[in-house]
């Protein structure tokens, strides 16, 4: 069981802030997180299998992040290492997304699994570092999201965050996980604290 300073740090070294011989993080959903004592939550995926399901508008999108980040996305045979938000997170609290056949880690059990049976998970009132913040997949979007709380106010609000997700990945340093802001939680009203058990805790929040 780690520690919240454990917790943190272990999160907090694979941020991406463009330092030399870093290899970048690739936002790709559905990787990374499967190899809890891999030194990296990150998953090598295969790029042109990638763009070959990806719609028109999500090739796109990746053709203008690719031109501006130095990725030449025609190398043939090319693989990036790839991450989501939830393989991530699960990668830092040292399980698998997949503890069982069909059964997956994810924003939505996260998020339920909180608010319901708090069998690993257990809803907060306020924020606390170490705490995770995330909501569900909402009715119009894709995916839903969650990520670590690094700081909080003195509120008792989620001030910074490390996360993996898309949007950190769509401008220089083009690195998918970073230690910043929390706007996409506190624009989302189904965001909540939850406290993961597999962290020494709990705390009285």
């Amino acid at each position: 069981m780690q520690s919240v300073d454990q917790l943190l740090a272990r999160a907090l070294s694979v941020v991406g802030d463009g330092r030399p011989g870093h290899e970048p993080i690739v936002y790709c959903d559905g990787k990374g997180g499967f190899d809890p004592a891999a030194a990296s939550p990150a998953q090598d995926f295969d790029v042109a299998a990638k763009l070959a399901s990806a719609s028109a508008e999500a090739r796109a999108q990746w053709q203008h992040i690719a031109s501006q980040a130095d990725i030449d996305l025609n190398q043939p045979g090319l693989t990036l290492p790839g991450c989501d938000c939830s393989g991530f997170v699960c990668w830092a609290l040292g399980f698998t997304r997949q503890p069982a056949p069909n059964v997956w880690i994810n924003t939505d059990s996260i998020w339920a699994d909180a608010n319901g049976h708090a069998t690993r998970f257990r809803k907060l009132a306020r924020a606390v570092p170490g705490c995770l913040v995330v909501y569900p997949k909402p009715r119009k979007e894709k995916f839903g999201h969650v990520g670590i709380v690094t700081a909080v106010d003195a509120g008792g609000e989620a001030r910074t965050i490390v996360h993996c997700s898309a949007k950190n990945f769509m401008a220089a340093p083009f690195e998918s996980i970073l230690n910043n802001d929390t706007d996409a939680f506190r624009l989302q009203p189904l965001s909540i604290y939850a406290w993961s058990r597999d962290v020494q805790g709990p705390p009285s929040a």
